[in-house]
């Protein structure tokens, strides 16, 4: 018996994804670090403890770097979204353990979205989101564009923006989410990138993670998690 199409699409974006975390030596194990989640504009869901990957099935890109922050979205034209909130545990250092530190997480995002080329009818269009989530918490950054025909584009930009306390010695999980659509009458798609960034720290203070952030570069000695995990026991 023949398989449906939408079937084969979802096992062979599987399939690639397997040979992406394959290829970067990741074995599938109980993640030490958060998961995160991806969907390529399929309804399957794929979980991963990478904390870097680049991926790609069809007109759709993923591609995260938790390392430096670096988050990348590419989508076209499905009607099912492209998605995928990646996470991590951040800890602050340059304070005594159990010193409370206010700060603010943020991801200043551009892109555009743009007709495919063969939309002439209503509906044509397309929307990007950008979300920041801390537990029960959580901002966002959307846009939808306006109307857009015969190979047209509207490029965006804009900051999602979180204030937090991470307690330094308990790590706080944050996840980061970019998401694209088009509208039921369109044949758009979106490119996105965003980085992540903690701005309102004082002199000798930084943050790190689970999966090693380095993006956040302070006049101090920047300890390992290992470490940190060591001098807070």
């Amino acid at each position: 018996m023949l398989r449906p199409m939408h079937l084969l699409h979802e096992a062979f974006a599987a399939l690639i994804l397997a040979m992406a975390l394959a290829t970067q030596g990741i074995a599938i194990a109980e993640p030490a670090c958060p998961s995160s989640q991806l969907t390529l504009s399929t309804p399957t869901v794929f979980t991963t403890s990478a904390a870097a990957l680049d991926t790609s099935y069809l007109l759709n890109r993923l591609r995260y770097d938790l390392v430096t922050g670096a988050l990348h979205l590419s989508y076209c034209c499905s009607i099912n979204p492209t998605d995928m909130v990646v996470r991590d545990a951040y800890d602050v250092t340059g304070v005594p353990a159990g010193t409370p530190v206010s700060l603010t997480v943020e991801v200043p995002v551009n892109g555009e979205i743009y007709d495919s080329g063969s939309c002439g009818g209503s509906g044509c269009g397309g929307s990007f989101l950008a979300v920041i989530h801390h537990g029960s918490d959580s901002t966002s950054y959307l846009f939808s564009s306006p109307p857009l025909y015969f190979g047209a584009h509207v490029a965006f930009s804009g900051l999602v923006s979180l204030p937090l306390t991470i307690v330094a010695g308990q790590p706080e999980t944050l996840g980061f989410e970019f998401w694209a659509r088009r509208s039921l009458g369109g044949s758009h798609g979106a490119e996105a990138d965003g980085v992540i960034r903690f701005t309102g720290l004082s002199e000798g203070q930084s943050v790190i993670s689970c999966q090693g952030f380095a993006g956040q570069i302070t006049p101090t000695h920047r300890a390992s998690w290992g470490a940190l995990k060591t001098l807070y026991r």
